[in-house]
């Protein structure tokens, strides 16, 4: 979705996007003008409810309305690109007193289920890294967790983004830096290390582990499963 100036928030966009003035803006949300506006121009905080309220109105994700990054596209709660389409299927499927109640109930319980699904996860990967014997085994688990997302990533059609990339970029910059922290108190030389490149475009997700990190990290081996 093309931003145009001077817009400040991602609700300008959404109601830009809506092709809804100031007022019939308003009407949707159920707030006055004056509030519309003043969330329009960052005055007044956007809170978790009012995106989830939001969210059970239009269909886009709470998550994009809270984060506010004028260069994300908008998408809905599955992650897929939100359209006026997506707003309109909403109109016509979900009868209105749904609207208000039972639909920002689901999508509230999807996102509270998200967020236990990665808290699992994360709890599961970090006994799994902390059983690994040396770097090495580390950095073949890596590999295949990536597999495994480059798996699901495809079968949901989730594309990845310049955010996720260079999420990933600076992780891998962190690992970096931390091994030859502990390379020098070992006694070994380890060459500066520049900062971390921006990512141009978008990448795909990374399919194998690099080679080139396994030889200094398997020097400091358990050092790092603290």
């Amino acid at each position: 979705m093309a931003r145009p100036p001077l817009i400040r928030t991602n609700i300008s966009r959404l109601r830009l996007a809506l092709e809804l003035n100031q007022r019939a803006f308003a009407t949707l949300l159920g707030r006055s003008i004056a509030a519309v506006q003043s969330l329009e121009i960052g005055r007044l905080k956007l809170s978790d409810q009012l995106a989830g309220e939001i969210a059970g109105r239009t269909g886009i994700n709470p998550r994009w309305l809270m984060d506010n990054d004028l260069d994300e596209e908008p998408y809905d709660m599955s992650g897929k690109p939100w359209t006026i389409g997506t707003f309109e299927r909403m109109r016509h499927e979900i009868p209105h007193h749904l609207k208000q109640g039972d639909e920002v109930f689901r999508q509230r319980m999807l996102e509270l289920a998200v967020q236990l699904a990665q808290a699992r996860n994360q709890a599961g990967l970090k006994r799994v890294y902390r059983a690994m014997k040396n770097a090495n085994e580390a950095l073949e688990m890596g590999r295949r967790v990536d597999q495994l997302l480059s798996l699901l990533m495809a079968e949901l059609d989730v594309k990845p983004d310049l955010n996720m990339m260079e999420e990933i970029r600076y992780a891998e910059h962190e690992a970096e830096r931390k091994s030859q922290n502990v390379l020098r108190v070992m006694g070994v030389q380890a060459p500066s290390l520049p900062p971390p490149k921006p990512v141009q475009g978008n990448l795909p997700l990374p399919m194998t582990a690099q080679p080139g990190r396994a030889k200094g990290l398997a020097l400091v081996g358990a050092a790092w499963r603290k």
